[in-house]
């Protein structure tokens, strides 16, 4: 592991223990220029994407978490596309919207 990519890691897990402290569900960025990045489920609906791109939402129904895909076509969970369909999302399920890979992490 270089030296560059160690605080970066120390960071993400780090950012991982206080989230998962505070909500029992997020999703973590996996590529792109938000690597690591959390993000915390803690609302009804959590809108993930780009203005004018792929986009999809995370909807909160009573602590189950489903992904629909609004806008765009190639929004996948575990490689299989979305398409019309709303996905329960389980834990460690690998999201894909665009080019930007999360996984998500559910506690309950």
């Amino acid at each position: 592991m270089s030296k560059s990519t160690k605080p970066l890691v120390n960071k993400a897990v780090e950012d991982t223990q206080k989230v998962k402290k505070k909500v029992p569900a997020y999703i973590q960025i996996q590529s792109g220029e938000h690597l690591g990045r959390i993000i915390p489920l803690n609302k009804e609906v959590i809108q993930l994407g780009k203005s004018g791109g792929n986009k999809a939402v995370i909807t909160n129904s009573v602590g189950s978490f489903y992904l629909s895909q609004i806008d765009g076509n190639t929004v996948t969970v575990n490689g299989l596309p979305v398409g019309n369909e709303s996905i329960l999302l389980r834990d460690g399920n690998l999201i894909q919207i665009g080019a930007i890979r999360c996984q998500f992490f559910n506690s309950n």
